[in-house]
């Protein structure tokens, strides 16, 4: 079981709530491993600074599959493979990340050709 400091930032959508999953603990200049849904095997993760107390926005139908919310946009970068964890990011290894609190959010590309939203997890390092 892990016992990692991580928490839900908010929810990405109402109408079908996704989850983004930690697959491992949040370590300074280690792997983060997340995992979220992903049909067709494609899809990004967005990343940001936290923590948030609200989105920072709505998403529009289209390119989303429902009203959706972001809760980070500082960075996005692609994700392909639909079995968990499909997303690995190597922490920096930097005393300056100690203490910070980061926002990841993924989206997937859906059957429709439309994305939907997972909720955003706080990560604390």
């Amino acid at each position: 079981e892990l016992h990692a400091r991580i928490d839900v930032a908010g929810k990405g959508n109402l109408t079908n709530p996704e989850s983004l999953h930690f697959h491992s603990q949040p370590v300074v200049g280690g792997p983060l491993r997340l995992g979220f849904d992903s049909p067709q095997g494609l899809g990004f993760v967005t990343l940001g600074f936290g923590p948030v107390q609200q989105s920072q926005g709505a998403l529009p139908v289209p390119p989303m599959c429902e009203p959706s919310d972001i809760y980070a946009s500082l960075v996005a970068f692609l994700v392909s493979g639909n079995l968990q964890p499909n997303v690995a990011w190597t922490a920096p290894n930097s005393p300056l990340l100690q203490g910070v609190t980061l926002v990841f959010q993924a989206f997937a590309l859906q059957g429709a050709g439309c994305f939907r939203a997972t909720d955003a997890l706080h990560v604390r390092f």
